[in-house]
């Protein structure tokens, strides 16, 4: 685990130091997530870029499945994801001076409060978001999100970085993003045009993006966020209370002294890495074997050119005996792969 640095110090050089203990996770991640959905965690420099699809949908159809199952226990749809009840101290209390009606009244305000915090939730799409959430812990292990007063925000492994303390809490959070210029303070734009010019930059008409760097430090009376942009600080910083930081780093599977976790699917990568070579040579070996050539042996009477000009139901001169069909002679082969594939995916997945 990286020590802790100064919290007054460049966030694009603080953000590089630590994402060189993130490597090995992201690097896992990203072949995790090529045999489920690859679009999730892609391979640096490949946004934007149409991905090889595998040669199997089994880790992807696994994947959703689950997301959906943690969804509907997290977010029953058409009921409350949680209930407020009075302490049962005060309705002891309540039933002692018999003031019962007062008890249900307070029940039945409880009641709608339920209601009407459901249908916020609903109504700011946060289900959607958190659909992805669960999606990136099932492949990644790793997510963060950043809870908005006007909904959630997600964000991959690769845009964040974290550092935490042995027993797993969260000292420092560094998130990464691009920004187009037009969408920065105009002080900031002003700002940074200089130092662009001493650099080397030409402007060149297009809209340019900034990487944009947001800190989350934990202090002992609280967490104290800024952010920078070209080493420019970006608004205000400001603070949270310790126990309301809207940035929630989480893991799948926590893993000791480690400041990022396990996916669930890394404990099935073997089974699904097998799977796509298996469907690969399947599927090769059946586009192979259903392209259907006809041999004619070189010195027989009977001519190639006729067979294939003749019309269905003519007649031709020619020896049967002298025309075969290629084969490939590889049933009993891909017999036991498919029964491999079968096996792969009805008992390890």
């Amino acid at each position: 685990m990286a020590s802790i640095s100064r919290y007054k110090r460049d966030l694009k050089s603080w953000y590089d130091e630590l994402a060189s203990s993130r490597t090995a996770y992201l690097n896992r991640a990203e072949k995790v997530s090529e045999q489920t959905l690859p679009w999730y965690v892609k391979a640096d420099g490949t946004q934007g870029q149409t991905l090889e699809s595998v040669y199997q949908s089994v880790g992807a159809e696994g994947v959703h499945n689950l997301a959906s199952k943690l969804i509907m226990v997290l977010m029953p749809p058409n009921r409350p994801m949680f209930r407020l009840r009075v302490a049962r101290k005060i309705i002891e209390e309540a039933a002692q001076s018999n003031k019962g009606d007062m008890l249900t009244e307070v029940n039945s305000g409880l009641s709608r409060i339920e209601t009407e915090t459901t249908g916020l939730i609903e109504g700011t799409g946060d289900r959607t978001q958190l659909y992805s959430a669960m999606t990136h812990l099932i492949i990644s292990g790793n997510v963060l999100l950043y809870i908005k007063p006007d909904g959630m925000k997600v964000y991959s492994l690769r845009n964040y970085v974290v550092q935490r303390d042995p027993d797993g809490n969260p000292l420092v959070i560094i998130v990464k993003e691009e920004i187009a210029e037009e969408a920065l303070p105009v002080k900031v734009r002003r700002a940074i045009k200089p130092a662009a010019l001493i650099n080397g930059d030409q402007t060149t008409g297009d809209f340019k993006i900034y990487e944009l760097y947001t800190a989350i430090v934990r202090k002992n009376d609280g967490w104290h966020v800024r952010q920078e942009c070209e080493g420019i600080t970006v608004g205000t910083p400001g603070t949270y209370p310790l126990d309301e930081c809207p940035w929630l780093p989480l893991r799948l599977y926590r893993s000791e002294e480690e400041d990022y976790g396990r996916g669930y699917v890394e404990q099935y990568y073997g089974s699904l890495f097998c799977l796509t070579e298996l469907s690969k040579a399947v599927l090769q070996a059946s586009a192979a074997a259903s392209k259907i050539l006809f041999l004619v042996h070189p010195a027989s009477t009977t001519k190639a050119d006729t067979l294939t000009k003749a019309d269905n139901l003519s007649f031709v001169q020619g020896n049967a005996a002298d025309i075969d069909v290629l084969q490939l002679d590889k049933l009993n082969d891909l017999k036991v792969a498919q029964a491999q594939i079968q096996e792969l995916s009805l008992i390890h997945i």
